[in-house]
């Protein structure tokens, strides 16, 4: 059960404050010294005040006393034939309730004895004693009876830490059943929290009890919400189709108004035309096949063929994300993985807490190579070049939803390795690289529209690189250091370029050279946080570095942020959660063992002791959303 104890400020309630301020101002009197003022002489004197707070705590603490000893009490509140003695001035000063009831002139405000209706007397007494004493101890089984309570005798104090308290509660077993509670009793704050929580925990609120136990008009107000957070509208169908058979016999019969609040243009194809069409609740009604056909010609016709028919396009629900970095090393088992930074993945240790920070692995790639790049374009993930004996022409894709690889029958022009990737625009762009492990560099650069199926050539870069690193930022592709040269003169860059495809004319596939960075970096990491690019790691002609530097497009300006913990360069990371991860990297002596963990609003490093790193530095990384489907 828990448990919370809640305590209110240095002083008892606003409402007890308030009264002693009042009583101040009738009095004419704000302080035991004021300030004398004298015509032609004035002379001030230094006024001299107390502690309000800790008198008025003092002054409560005496009257509790007097409370528990029954001295000086004039009421006794009577509920279920027990008398609870208190002071009428202590109960109005907490409660807007009594105060109404205690200043009025009905036989209440003059009766030494209330009869209190419809409350415990162990909810009361715990009221009574907060009037006194500002302290609550609320629990999981004592909280809706107190706040009920709380509501009907207006104390407000009391209220919001039930709010409070249930909104530290919420869970996807409780929320539906908060959210009425919150609504019975009028709590606006309650309300909303609790409803925001159904819709982003949908998936799990449609397997519990409370869910099931819906009303009609309840299930589909719920079914119904735009809000609701799901990988696709499978999940919906499904909820509702377990929702009637609940109840089968009495709920059948409400089927097709269920129905109605389900998105089946929105069902995925395969689902739609296996699950849906052969579930019995879908069966012997014309209503239900006509929903089921609109599905299919959602999927069978294209957006013009369903406009010139009348078929309008569907909204779609909130969507449900999940994301992990992906990192692709080689062809044997284990050497492909995803890095999960929430423990979404319903991993569940024995004490029963999520797992976070974990790997999960994924198929290994057809064929074995080093010093590729990767871009995830629509849930398909792109293996670009890279080299095995000799560099690779080509490019395998990786299918998130199916987790099926296939290979592109269109191949690079060039074989090459250690180049770049990203994605811009829906388009797979690839920077520089070498044909021959590092003897050659290469200025070019290319981009594949996945629709048409087709390469590109665009502006070559102002200098030829490889071993450098590529990312997008507002429609603009960046890249930063690396090296260039032959075998003989391998030489880390600092130079910096952008290039832009997009309306604007002037600057349309072109490359416009930015700020340098600080030190020059080769097999440096690249990442984007809150419009900030940050380079870390790398090696330079020195050897390998620990800084890290944080770019300003708006300055066009590089900074020095937070040092690593120790030298990396190869250095494979990705965003999560507004977090850089380093999940893979290489040291002078070694490999990265731990991952490490960037916070950029607190300029530091964290070391995640019992988290591994990958055990590639060879590997490549991208960002993906594990919720993709089909």
């Amino acid at each position: 059960m828990n448990r919370l104890q809640f305590r209110l400020g240095s002083s008892t309630s606003s409402s007890a404050t308030n009264l002693l301020s009042a009583s101040a101002a009738r009095t004419g009197s704000s302080s035991p010294v004021e300030d004398v003022e004298k015509e032609d002489n004035t002379v001030t004197v230094p006024t001299f005040h107390s502690a309000p707070v800790k008198r008025q705590s003092r002054f409560l603490a005496a009257m509790n006393v007097m409370r528990k000893q029954q001295e000086l009490c004039d009421v006794e509140l009577m509920v279920d034939g027990k008398a609870i003695a208190s002071h009428r001035v202590v109960l109005a000063a907490c409660s807007a309730f009594f105060h109404a009831m205690f200043t009025s002139k009905y036989t209440e405000a003059e009766n030494a004895k209330v009869e209190l209706k419809e409350v415990d007397s162990g909810t009361v007494e715990t009221l009574v004693n907060f009037a006194y004493t500002g302290d609550i101890e609320l629990t999981s089984s004592n909280v809706q009876s107190i706040m009920s309570a709380a509501n009907r005798y207006q104390i407000n104090d009391v209220i919001e830490m039930c709010v409070e308290f249930l909104k530290r509660e919420l869970s996807p077993e409780n929320c539906l059943g908060i959210r009425e509670f919150a609504n019975f009793l009028n709590s606006e704050k309650l309300h909303v929290q609790a409803t925001k929580y159904s819709h982003e925990n949908f998936t799990e609120v449609c397997k519990h009890e409370e869910f099931f136990e819906m009303s009609f008009s309840h299930v589909t107000d719920y079914l119904s919400k735009d809000e609701l957070v799901v990988r696709c509208e499978d999940e919906v169908f499904d909820a509702a189709v377990q929702w009637i058979k609940y109840k089968k016999e009495e709920r059948m019969p409400l089927r097709t108004q269920v129905f109605e609040k389900i998105r089946f243009p929105l069902i995925t194809k395969g689902y739609l035309s296996t699950v849906v069409e052969s579930d019995e609740t879908m069966q012997d009604d014309s209503r239900c096949l006509k929903m089921l056909v609109s599905g299919m010609k959602h999927h069978l016709l294209d957006k013009e063929k369903r406009e010139n028919i009348g078929i309008k396009d569907v909204k779609p629900r909130a969507k449900k994300h999940n994301w992990h970095i992906a990192v692709f090393s080689g062809s044997e088992p284990d050497t492909c993985q995803w890095f999960n930074e929430q423990g979404s993945a319903g991993i569940i240790t024995s004490s029963g807490n999520k797992v976070k920070h974990s790997w999960i692995t994924i198929p290994s790639m057809p064929e074995k190579r080093r010093d590729h790049a990767v871009a995830c374009i629509n849930n398909v993930v792109y293996i670009v070049g890279g080299s095995y004996l000799f560099p690779l022409h080509r490019i395998d894709c990786f299918n998130i939803s199916t987790q099926e690889y296939s290979t592109l029958t269109v191949q690079l022009e060039s074989a090459r390795d250690m180049l770049a990737a990203c994605a811009c625009k829906g388009m797979l762009y690839i920077t520089g690289g070498t044909t021959n492990h590092g003897s050659t560099s290469l200025k070019s650069t290319e981009c594949y529209d996945p629709v048409k199926q087709r390469w590109f050539s665009k502006q070559p870069m102002f200098y030829a690189r490889y071993d450098h690193a590529m990312v997008e930022l507002n429609g603009w592709l960046y890249v930063c250091g690396g090296a260039s040269g032959g075998a003989c003169n391998r030489r880390p860059l600092k130079s910096c370029e952008k290039f832009y495809s997009g309306p604007n004319v002037l600057m349309n596939n072109r490359w416009a050279e930015i700020a340098p960075m600080n030190a020059a970096r080769k097999g440096l990491g690249l990442a984007v946080v809150n419009e900030f690019i940050y380079a870390i790691g790398g090696t330079d002609e020195h050897g390998t570095l620990e800084s890290v530097e944080r770019y300003d497009p708006k300055q066009n300006q590089w900074k020095m942020v937070a040092k690593l913990p120790s030298k990396l360069t190869s250095v494979k990371c990705g965003v999560l959660n507004g977090s850089i991860y380093v999940v893979a990297a290489q040291r002078d002596v070694g490999r990265l063992s731990q991952v490490l963990e960037y916070r950029p609003a607190e300029d530091r490093w964290v070391f995640h002791y019992n988290v591994r790193a990958f055990n590639n530095s060879n590997a490549a990384v991208t960002v993906v959303d594990v919720c993709a489907v089909e």
